[in-house]
């Protein structure tokens, strides 16, 4: 992602909203998509477009719900607390990563 601007991200993701039926896409190719859509997440954070997060949140929510995806959505549910301010909630997430010792996930995240 460091190869392009935030605006070319920005782009791509709103066109990756537009994908129908993401949920029925391969287990690889949903799991590729929640990695892109959880650095897109710390590309918002550093470029203080928090607001653009919202494209990666959609995407996420239309991966199917199974088991080895969820944790795109607690990571997704992390970003939205955080940058909304609810630290609170944020706080929860980092402290489940931590009980678990998902010091990968933890450590890297603002």
């Amino acid at each position: 992602m460091l190869i392009f601007s935030f605006d070319d991200l920005t782009f791509y993701m709103q066109q990756l909203t537009k994908q129908k039926n993401i949920n029925s896409l391969s287990f690889d190719v949903q799991r590729l998509i929640g990695s892109i859509c959880i650095n897109y997440f710390h590309n918002c954070y550093k470029n203080h477009q928090t607001d653009c997060a919202k494209w990666g949140y959609q995407i996420i929510d239309s991966l199917a719900k199974l088991p080895d995806l969820a944790i795109y959505r607690i990571i997704k549910n992390y970003y939205q607390n955080f940058f909304t301010g609810n630290q609170k909630e944020a706080g929860k997430i980092i402290d489940f990563f931590k009980d678990y010792d998902l010091k990968e996930i933890y450590t890297v995240l603002p």
